[in-house]
């Protein structure tokens, strides 16, 4: 697994320079609604794993207790090209010039992006 990491919303992306930055940041209800899918900075989608949240009931006021996410490899070689395809995109809505990221490679575009949108902490 390459750093950094790369978490995607729904057209966000959230960049995170180590695995326990990232996994202190993203919530387990999320992750049990399938809300995000993370990659490493090879362009390798990650697994996200979270046991279901807990609930405590207080006074009649129901509170979640999230649980614990971890980010694990998948197991498998495939590279998947939908992150270069997720930072161009991004690096686009940034106002980045086209003649920069079209033709550049899965490592200058993270390198891009690190530089343009900074870490999440």
């Amino acid at each position: 697994m390459k750093l950094p990491i790369f978490l995607y919303d729904d057209g966000d992306v959230s960049i995170f320079q180590s695995i326990e930055v990232a996994e202190r940041y993203i919530e387990s209800p999320d992750v049990l609604d399938n809300s995000y899918v993370v990659y490493d900075a090879n362009g390798m989608r990650l697994e996200l794993i979270a046991k279901k949240s807990s609930n405590l009931k207080l006074f009649g006021i129901e509170f979640i207790k999230p649980n614990k996410v971890s980010i694990k490899e998948r197991f498998n070689d495939d590279i998947n090209e939908n992150l270069i395809i997720i930072l161009r995109e991004i690096l686009t809505k940034q106002k980045v010039p086209d003649n920069i990221i079209s033709k550049a490679s899965l490592s200058e575009l993270v390198d891009k992006a690190v530089e343009v949108l900074g870490y999440t902490s």
